[in-house]
C-alpha cells in the first residue's frame, strides 16, 4: 500500500506539471499578432487592370466562354496576356489566333491592322486575386480569374487559373513569377484581409 501511494502523489505532480507546461507553451504560440506568424488573406480582392499593372498578367492564359468575343455558344476561347500585358493572342474555339494590342481605361483588344478588324471593348476589365495565409514577405498557392464586362450586360469571369500569389512587407501583391504588382493589400494585422 505504501508503494502505491507514493507513485499516486508522482502521477498526480507529473500530470500537474505537464498541464503547467501545456499553458505555458499555449501562452507563447498565441502571441496576437506579428512576428513570423503575419499572414494576409485575399478574398477574391479585385484588381482593375490600367497600363501600370497589367504587366503582372504577361503569359496567363484565360478561358472563357467564345460568345464573349463573338464565338458560337458552347464553345472556349483563350486570351493570352503578352510580356508587357499591352498585347494578347487570343484563340476563338480552333480558330486562327487573333493578334493584337490591349489599350486600357477602356480595355479595347484590337486585333493587328494586316490580320484583320478585330475589336472588343469592355468597361470592366479585372483580375480577381484569392488566396489565403499569405505569409506577408512570401508566396502560397493561390487562385487568380480575369473579369470582362460591358455596361449594362454581366460581367463574364474567365475560368479559375492557380498560380502563386505573393505579398511583399510593403503589402504589393504579385502573381507567379511577375514582379510587377497587381495592386496592394493591407499587411496591419494578422490575418487581415485585402483592402
Amino acid at each position: 500500500m505504501r508503494y502505491w501511494n507514493s507513485h499516486r502523489g508522482l502521477l498526480s505532480f507529473t500530470a500537474i506539471l505537464v498541464m503547467i507546461l501545456s499553458l505555458a507553451i499555449m501562452g507563447c504560440s498565441d502571441d496576437g499578432g506579428g512576428g513570423d506568424d503575419n499572414t494576409v488573406n485575399i478574398n477574391a480582392e479585385e484588381f482593375g487592370l490600367t497600363q501600370q499593372n497589367a504587366a503582372a498578367l504577361a503569359g496567363q492564359v484565360f478561358t472563357f466562354p467564345a460568345t464573349l468575343f463573338g464565338g458560337l455558344a458552347g464553345q472556349t476561347a483563350t486570351l493570352t496576356f503578352g510580356p508587357a500585358g499591352t498585347t494578347f493572342i487570343l484563340v476563338i474555339a480552333d480558330g486562327a489566333p487573333i493578334n493584337g494590342t490591349i489599350t486600357y481605361a477602356s480595355c479595347t483588344l484590337t486585333q493587328d491592322e494586316e490580320q484583320g478588324e478585330f475589336e472588343a471593348t469592355f468597361t470592366t476589365c479585372d483580375c480577381i486575386v484569392d488566396a489565403q495565409d499569405v505569409p506577408v514577405g512570401g508566396c502560397t498557392d493561390g487562385e487568380i480569374q480575369l473579369s470582362l464586362g460591358r455596361q449594362g450586360e454581366d460581367l463574364v469571369d474567365s475560368e479559375t487559373v492557380e498560380n502563386s500569389i505573393c505579398v511583399a512587407n510593403n503589402g504589393d501583391v504579385t502573381i507567379g513569377d511577375s514582379t510587377i504588382p497587381i495592386g496592394k493589400v493591407d499587411t496591419g494585422a494578422t490575418g487581415g484581409t485585402g483592402d
